[in-house]
């Protein structure tokens, strides 16, 4: 079944997301991700518009809807007379690598059609896909490179002695981007120094997103942290 006004729509999804969602939890995100394409972290199709998108009836949809707040991971704003509004913040946090999974983890692998081969899916309406992984040319190892890694490893020690008992989940790609141009311009050990400080801050955003290396290495904290510290 194709879904027309969303043909030509994709997003793309960790592996660590699927194996920590059950079936209809995670076709239901994706679905609002598709929505949410432009919007940031909400989206509000209607109840008749997921009912014929989807093909579910009302008590299915609001199973899922219900079962997916209780787990603490969709926030729905119910407002009479208009849609619901969905809050997919911590599905979009984990999916991109930015954010621990955290509550209920499920025992089994989910049965998604065998597509756990690869490290990440990609959807294109209701679609699920592989995507293979493509062999590329090793970077070649540069000092900027080795300070990068040195630095990941450095947020992995202190993450787990100041914030949790749990490896912290990091998009390596998109970090080594984000790291690259901080290393350059301030330096690897005024980097560190502005990462401990973050770790001791009791900030209801950096809690929001798990005090995540992303969320460190964003424009807007590293200019609070450098402005203050």
């Amino acid at each position: 079944m194709i879904i027309k006004h969303l043909e030509g729509r994709f997003t793309t999804v960790s592996c660590d997301l699927i194996l920590n969602c059950e079936d209809e939890e995670l076709k239901f995100y994706l679905y609002l991700k598709l929505y949410a394409i432009g919007n940031k972290h909400s989206s509000f199709p209607s109840y008749a518009r997921i009912e014929k998108d989807l093909g579910w009836d009302d008590r299915k949809i609001k199973r899922t809807v219900e079962r997916m707040e209780d787990r603490g991971r969709l926030k729905v704003e119910r407002i009479n007379g208009k849609s619901n509004v969905y809050d997919i913040t911590w599905y979009d946090l984990v999916a991109f690598g930015t954010c621990k999974t955290g509550g209920e983890i499920l025992s089994t692998p989910p049965n998604n059609g065998g597509i756990i081969k690869s490290n990440n899916i990609i959807i294109n309406n209701n679609i699920l896909t592989s995507v293979l992984k493509i062999q590329e040319k090793p970077e070649k190892e540069t000092e900027v490179n080795k300070q990068v890694k040195e630095f990941i490893s450095f947020y992995k020690v202190k993450f787990l002695e100041c914030i949790s008992d749990n490896n912290p989940v990091i998009n390596y790609a998109v970090a080594t981007k984000l790291a690259k141009p901080h290393i350059k311009n301030l330096g690897l050990e005024r980097l560190k120094e502005l990462l401990t400080c973050y770790f001791s801050l009791d900030d209801d955003f950096y809690k929001k997103n798990a005090y995540s290396i992303t969320c460190f290495l964003s424009a807007s904290t590293l200019h609070k942290l450098v402005t203050t510290n």
